[in-house]
């Protein structure tokens, strides 16, 4: 399948995404994204990534992760206010590897100030 991607055929690609409809397992969505995400594109991989998260429960300890992941998506898009959104909801379902405070310091001074207040106040935890 990374091969398709590597070739760049979008006609291949977009066949890639109409196979994926056809299944249920959660976890073709995670490799698809993983994948998207792999290739640089960071859009399909959030579509994918969150196909995951609309098919597992709460509880499912993959969550946190391709919570995060989502984030990185979105920081790579240079989208940082929804970039901080999601790296936030990361953060409050237990994500606490460095990076995450990194990504969060990166983003501090492109985002609302309301946003920035929010990530001021997680990294003050971290300080502690």
């Amino acid at each position: 399948m990374t091969r398709l991607l590597i070739l760049g055929n979008n006609k291949a690609l977009q066949k890639v995404i109409n196979l994926s409809q056809c299944f249920n397992e959660e976890d073709i969505y995670v490799g698809l994204g993983n994948i998207f995400l792999r290739q640089q594109l960071y859009a399909e991989a959030v579509q994918f990534y969150i196909q995951f998260l609309d098919r597992v429960k709460e509880d499912d300890q993959r969550v946190v992760n391709i919570v995060f992941a989502i984030g990185l998506c979105w920081y790579k898009l240079r989208d940082y206010e929804n970039a901080s959104n999601v790296f936030i909801q990361a953060y409050e379902l237990g994500y606490n590897q460095n990076d995450i405070y990194e990504f969060l310091r990166w983003s501090m001074d492109k985002v609302s100030n309301g946003m920035k207040r929010k990530i001021e106040d997680i990294i003050a935890t971290i300080s502690k």
